[in-house]
């Protein structure tokens, strides 16, 4: 989940998210949790690459340089990497869990970096808290450059790399898209993160379409569903695959391109904000049966 700062509204989850939280003067606001299908924690298999190239509209980025990290009050720096800062406070996974877990996030920073051929502009740092129950919960202040992760040491250190995995690709998207992501429509900003996350979020499919069809093809949702307005995890989960299968449809159908064009239209963050008629030359409705007959369809 992404969450934009006061004055922006927010809109974006992930693997058992959420949460509005304070941290630096952000007001915090809980939200559902995500929690992924079981097979979504299974060993990861081999997505297929992403083709194509986005066209960026903003400044290339620059290479990250090694930083220290602006002291947090509360939590402790645990380790500081190139493009990463790794913070905990006690409550939440010890030092020594943080530490082990570094290689892991740089892993799959380095993953979703190469998959989705995005860079960072500058590091980021993923703060480790907790709440009073025992749950995985994440959010993302691209524009702080800040990922929050609430978990409790008996949780499993894996399925935390998973939940940073997508965050990671929305500070990615961020640092990408610029402006224009800030304002990206749901549909989109969730399914490229979850697309994005690849192998941390397909367990034991090769790629999404395969995973929607297997696991939720008799019981698909609209795919301009608010799972807020819904409000089950359920719902959430099978928005979220569907949206990065939608994600996937548009990458194979339409090229990286028009994906492009199609994730810069967004007006709102909403589901169904983007310009889905302009650029795509059929409406999100009109989409929704040629998107269904490419699940079925699989090679």
């Amino acid at each position: 989940m992404e969450l934009i700062e006061p004055g922006k509204r927010w809109a974006k989850p992930i693997v058992v998210i959420v949460a509005v939280v304070l941290i630096a003067g952000l007001l915090r606001a809980p939200q559902p949790p995500l929690t992924a299908p079981p097979d979504a924690l299974r060993e990861p298999g081999a997505p297929a690459p992403l083709q194509g190239q986005f066209k960026a509209q903003v400044a290339p980025a620059v290479p990250p340089v090694r930083v220290e990290p602006a002291p947090l009050d509360g939590y402790q720096a645990v380790v500081v990497a190139d493009q990463l800062a790794l913070y905990t406070r006690a409550g939440s996974y010890t030092a020594e869990q943080v530490q082990a877990m570094a290689a892991p996030i740089v892993e799959a920073l380095a993953y979703v970096s190469t998959r989705t051929d995005m860079q960072l502009a500058a590091p980021v740092s993923v703060v480790f808290d907790h709440r009073e129950h025992c749950g995985l919960d994440g959010a993302a202040y691209t524009q702080k450059r800040i990922i929050m992760l609430y978990a409790c040491p008996e949780l499993p250190p894996r399925r935390a790399v998973n939940i940073i995995a997508h965050e990671l690709v929305h500070q990615l998207a961020h640092d990408h898209y610029g402006p224009p992501h800030l304002q990206a429509d749901v549909i989109l900003s969730e399914g490229l993160a979850t697309w994005g996350a690849g192998k941390y979020w397909l367990g034991s499919e090769s790629d999404f379409r395969s995973f929607v069809q297997h696991n939720y093809a008799t019981a698909l949702l609209p795919l301009d569903s608010d799972y807020r307005a819904i409000g089950t995890i359920d719902a959430m989960n099978r928005l979220y695959y569907q949206w990065a299968s939608l994600v996937d449809f548009v990458l194979e159908t339409r090229g990286r391109d028009v994906f492009d064009k199609l994730y810069r239209s967004g007006r709102g963050m909403a589901p169904n904000t983007a310009d889905y008629g302009g650029v795509l030359g059929t409406d999100l409705v009109g989409l929704q049966p040629e998107w269904q007959v490419w699940l079925n369809n699989q090679p």
